[in-house]
């Protein structure tokens, strides 16, 4: 059950969000239909990185109240291989959630569309599922299954939107090409008698998303 402290920050953050819907001159919802992270992760310790991969469907809710863009965003991603000799094999799940402040403005408005830019700072937050399985004819098989989230609790980094919007009476739809700027960040790990600390891993990279919403 929540104590005090959990529910006075549950109906504050319930109540400060009831006023943001209220007073909101835009709200709306991003559906990724590319996602490309620029990432790497290390896999095994005596080898190099291996390029982190989309693996999810991101999504994002935004409220606007004039200039502020409030946001929050989920993507997911994986790095996952083969070893060089073949008896194992190594993959990392990652989900990464970040909320984020922009300044919004028009670039140019066509009457029923506009293009619009948006550039502001976000706060990311991320979990992480290591697997490493060992695969033997003439030993058993074995699994190392670990999960984590990021060492920080708070990983700032820039973030950047261009987009483009289309109006029907009270809604709009379109698309928008978001830019999450590098953001390295460390992965803490509990293996059961110690906790391991991945190496840096950029959760940064590029979503192109479909658009929908309504205006007030």
């Amino acid at each position: 059950m929540m104590n005090y402290l959990q529910k006075s920050i549950f109906i504050t953050f319930i109540l400060s969000l009831s006023l943001t819907i209220v007073n909101a001159d835009e709200i709306g919802m991003n559906v990724g239909v590319s996602h490309s992270p620029s990432g790497e992760y290390k896999l095994y310790s005596d080898d190099g990185s291996y390029k982190i991969e989309s693996s999810g469907i991101p999504y994002s809710i935004y409220f606007l109240l004039g200039h502020a863009k409030f946001s929050f965003l989920n993507y997911q991603s994986m790095a996952s291989t083969d070893s060089s000799s073949g008896c194992c094999r190594a993959s990392a799940h990652i989900v990464t959630q970040m909320l984020s402040v922009s300044y919004q403005d028009v670039i140019q408005n066509f009457g029923d569309a506009k293009i619009y830019y948006s550039a502001g700072i976000g706060t990311i937050q991320s979990v992480g599922h290591y697997t490493y399985n060992y695969y033997s004819s003439e030993y058993d098989d074995y699994t190392i299954d670990y999960q984590g989230k990021t060492s920080e609790q708070f990983n700032f980094g820039p973030v950047l939107e261009f987009g483009f919007q289309n109006f029907q009476g009270r809604g709009f739809y379109g698309l928008g090409l978001t830019y999450i700027m590098e953001n390295k960040v460390k992965y803490e790990y509990h293996t059961g008698i110690k906790k391991d600390e991945s190496d840096d891993v950029d959760l940064g990279g590029h979503i192109i998303s479909l658009i929908s919403g309504i205006y007030f």
